[in-house]
């Protein structure tokens, strides 16, 4: 069985491989458990949180759980326009829908070296049992 996030049962894996894809395999894909190596090995990677927030959907009994994907980057690699589209779509194929996005620049913790971070936001619909 793949990775399956309890919460809202997303299927990690699928979202792992649709991200890599829709960016050409360019930069490496981590949940929130990154480590300190991996973090220094890779000038640029995305990290995904799956336990977003809850907030009411349309209908009774239904939740948006937030899904964040953060490109974070201390080199000069930005995004286009095009792959956060081709994201936007191919995220959807795994039942994740766009809502916006959100830069940042700052100092990565524990160093002295600046990054770039631009989240995007998706969220996916949750039924309450």
């Amino acid at each position: 069985m793949g990775l399956v996030s309890p919460k809202s049962n997303l299927d990690l894996e699928k979202i792992v491989e649709t991200i890599m894809s829709e960016t050409n395999n360019k930069f490496e894909v981590f949940g929130t458990d990154i480590t300190k190596d991996e973090v220094e090995a890779n000038r640029s990677f995305f990290i995904y949180d799956p336990f977003g927030d809850l907030s009411p959907a349309e209908s009774p009994k239904q939740w948006k759980q937030e899904f964040l994907l953060s490109f974070v980057t201390r080199e000069d690699q930005r995004l286009s326009t095009d792959t956060i589209f081709k994201l936007k779509d191919g995220l959807r194929r795994c039942r994740l829908y766009f809502d916006s996005t959100e830069s940042d620049y700052g100092r990565m913790a524990d160093s002295d070296q600046q990054a770039r971070m631009l989240t995007l936001y998706f969220h996916s619909i949750v039924k309450e049992c």
